[in-house]
């Protein structure tokens, strides 16, 4: 499977659904420039990075900008080093 590069953007996306920035989330989303199914190298997702840290203001915004609830990581929460 084949990610995106990571970008600026991307990263802004990530860390605000992180964070729970919904502000941001939607400022970066609303910009047209990133995607909402933007992935990182292990395949997570914001959708699922929102989800896991409780954000759920950012999940359905997420949901709402098209993230798809569908994909699925490659590796797994507690696999990857820190």
């Amino acid at each position: 499977m084949s990610f995106k590069k990571e970008t600026p953007l991307a990263n802004a996306v990530f860390w605000a659904a992180r964070k729970g920035n919904l502000a941001l989330l939607q400022l970066l989303l609303n910009s047209g420039r990133v995607d909402a199914d933007c992935r990182d190298s292990y395949g997570t997702t914001a959708l699922m990075v929102a989800s896991y840290s409780g954000h759920y203001d950012c999940v359905k915004e997420l949901i709402m900008q098209g993230a798809d609830i569908n994909y699925q990581r490659e590796v797994c929460w507690g696999n990857e080093t820190q």
